[in-house]
């Protein structure tokens, strides 16, 4: 996958999330599949932190030093501080839409020696940064996998016991 790809990647991301959720209730995007899981809302804020605290801080800092110390984040403490069950989804996708402009050019901005700056991260050991531009797409897409299964616990129940169990075999 080229950088440019990546870059794509990320972008999609907001207009993706646009279509997907266009007609759903508020009701089941604040919706939790389970105590301590994220809403659909929480899943679209989380991407947002996850951008500036997690992949955009961690590259800027590989590029800027040469020992650059990789730290933690608590995603949930961080999730749980944002309050975004009681946001509009739209404002959230569109904010993150307004920074996935600046991501998306900082990818396309790296050259293949900055890929391969590194920055530690104990205990795990040395990561590169194209370690950490290729895993923001799939990061990406292990939230939007989210969300979906997000809508899917919506429909699942009001399915018959012969679709349910039909599934897997029927398309």
């Amino acid at each position: 996958m080229e950088l440019s790809q990546v870059a794509s990647a990320l972008r999609a991301t907001p207009r993706t999330l646009r279509v997907l959720l266009c007609d759903v209730d508020k009701r089941i995007l604040i919706w939790r599949p389970a105590p301590g899981q994220w809403c659909i809302n929480e899943v679209v804020g989380h991407l947002i932190e996850a951008d500036r605290q997690a992949f955009m801080v961690r590259i800027k800092g590989m590029l800027a030093e040469k020992r650059f110390e990789i730290r933690a984040v608590d995603a949930d403490k961080i999730a749980a501080g944002r309050s975004d069950h009681k946001r509009d989804v739209f404002e959230l996708i569109d904010e993150l839409d307004r920074q996935r402009i600046t991501c998306a050019e900082m990818i396309m901005n790296l050259s293949p020696g900055d890929m391969e700056r590194s920055g530690i991260y104990p205990p795990h050991g040395a990561f590169r940064i194209s370690d950490f531009v290729y895993e923001w797409a799939y990061h990406d897409w292990d939230h939007l996998q989210q969300i979906l299964n997000n809508l899917k616990a919506q429909v699942w129940p009001r399915m018959g016991p012969v679709m349910q169990g039909a599934l897997g075999g029927i398309c």
